[in-house]
């Protein structure tokens, strides 16, 4: 019996190996159709490109650490490999809010574009585009840093995180309606320029918004379910549940 627990386990790593490969696969060619697709502003490129690069970053110090756990000789993060695999978990919580602050500077990008056309662009649009690259690195470390502390700033960290989540989801909502709209009234009377820009935006939010709902839905009921498992399951049968959370 334990042989068959052992190799179902096995099973279920090597299917974890292979999502995190196709994972990374699929974002270089993210990065290839998007990120480098001289069509799309430069500005949603930038942010689209470190999208990707935060996801990527996820999958990479996953990998690292089911191999600093298989070197303490478990799949699961046990006690022994808990200090040693500390580094890649914090690149890995870094990634994580990545993915959420450029995914929301995406999505602002999209609704200053819908108000404003890219090409009468200020100089304030472009400080503005420094500045949030440079805040949202920042903000990804002390999200790390405050991830971290068995305090209220863990509280802090885990709720912006979800809070930033929501408001993806709501903007993109928001876009959805008013750029399909706004693409649907302005045949003959805009530039073909300014439709195309509009047209890249509607797709875009189309593509996103499936994928935020899934998204936000997948991470609520995880964060419910980790709550629920740390209150009524015993601390050793732990690591193998958040095993197949990280799924």
């Amino acid at each position: 019996m334990q042989q068959d627990t052992s190799l179902s386990w096995l099973f279920f790593f090597i299917f974890q190996i292979i999502l995190c490969f196709f994972g990374l696969f699929s974002q270089l060619v993210f990065i290839k159709t998007t990120a480098f697709d001289k069509k799309i502003y430069v500005t949603g490129r930038v942010h689209l490109f470190f999208l990707s690069l935060g996801y990527q970053l996820i999958l990479v110090t996953f990998l690292g650490m089911t191999v600093v756990c298989l070197h303490y000789g478990s799949m699961f993060e046990v006690e022994d490999c808990r200090e040693a695999r500390m580094i890649p978990l914090k690149l890995h919580n870094y990634g994580e809010f990545m993915v959420v602050i450029f995914h929301l500077l995406v999505n602002l990008d999209r609704l200053l574009l819908a108000f404003r056309p890219f090409g009468s662009q200020s100089r304030g649009t472009k400080v503005y585009f420094y500045v949030s690259i440079v805040l949202s690195f920042v903000m990804s470390a002390v999200y790390v840093e405050w991830a971290h502390h068995e305090d209220f700033r863990k509280s802090i960290a885990f709720g912006s995180i979800c809070l930033v989540n929501v408001m993806n989801l709501l903007i993109e909502f928001k876009l959805y309606h008013y750029t399909s709209v706004v693409f649907t009234n302005t045949v003959g009377v805009v530039p073909l320029e300014r439709r195309f820009e509009l047209s890249t935006s509607v797709t875009m939010i189309r593509c996103f918004l499936p994928a935020s709902i899934c998204g936000v839905t997948l991470k609520f009921t995880v964060m419910v379910l980790f709550t629920v498992a740390a209150i009524l399951k015993d601390t050793a049968d732990l690591p193998p549940f958040y095993f197949v959370m990280n799924v």
